[in-house]
């Protein structure tokens, strides 16, 4: 009977071998989500804050330069708030633009947000003010250095590789929000 008893034990953890770890840890070939590079991270949850992307944002077509660019609208406090948190990735020549009610001094940070970004500060006009690289999940803030109305994300490096520069407009700009 002990005989019987190993050799089917034996049977039963060598068809355990073989099981498929489970869907929500990523195996050593596939990268974490920003989702679980964020839980990882330890940076503890505020109260009322997004655990996941942000979903069904307008978008709009901006002209910068001579690229049309489709840019997902950020244009309340809450989905100013949120932004590009918990993204995977952007497709290419997209972004985010968010829209204030009136020009002032702007300061974006980078919680929560996995992607390596540039940003343009833009004034009332479309006219950029200032762009900044900003660092995946840093939670210092990248001021805008003078008043803005719009700030525009992209993927880092983008406005360099267009040859998109500070003075340079942005055309197609949605109206100033009344939030």
């Amino acid at each position: 009977m002990t005989g019987f008893c190993l050799r089917a034990l034996g049977l039963l953890l060598t068809g355990c071998a073989g099981a498929e770890p489970p869907a929500s840890v990523p195996s050593a070939s596939e990268p974490m989500t920003c989702v679980q590079r964020v839980q990882q991270s330890g940076i503890r949850p505020r109260r009322n804050e997004p655990s996941g992307p942000q979903k069904d944002l307008p978008t709009v077509v901006l002209t910068v330069g001579t690229v049309d660019v489709v840019a997902e609208v950020a244009d309340d406090p809450s989905k100013r708030a949120f932004g590009l948190m918990f993204r995977d990735a952007l497709a290419p020549d997209a972004g985010m633009v968010f829209v204030y009610p009136s020009p002032r001094p702007l300061s974006f940070w980078m919680r929560n947000t996995c992607l390596p970004l540039s940003i343009a500060y833009l004034d009332a006009s479309g006219r950029i003010v200032s762009i900044a690289d900003m660092t995946p999940l840093a939670e210092q803030g990248v001021p805008s250095g003078s008043s803005a109305q719009y700030a525009l994300e992209m993927e880092q490096g983008w406005f360099a590789r267009k040859g998109v520069s500070v003075g340079d407009s942005i055309v197609g700009l949605p109206p100033a929000s009344t939030y």
